[in-house]
């Protein structure tokens, strides 16, 4: 408990405490490729859907659709 508030007096007294970063072109690419995934993944579910729809409609018409 000593240790604790000896480590807490130590910090609070120096001038440069550590800042956390900010969340500029780091944060921003995440976001980006966050974002990139979830279309791509959408995307293909789209696809799997459009298929299955082709798939159970009557025979002629699939073969327009394709």
């Amino acid at each position: 408990m000593l240790d604790a508030v000896r480590a807490a007096e130590e910090t609070l007294a120096t001038e440069h405490l550590i800042r956390p970063r900010p969340r500029g072109e780091r944060g921003a690419l995440r976001v980006l490729l966050a974002t990139r995934h979830r279309a791509v993944l959408a995307s293909i579910a789209a696809l799997h859907q459009l298929k299955a729809l082709v798939g159970a409609a009557p025979d002629k018409l699939p073969a327009a659709l394709r």
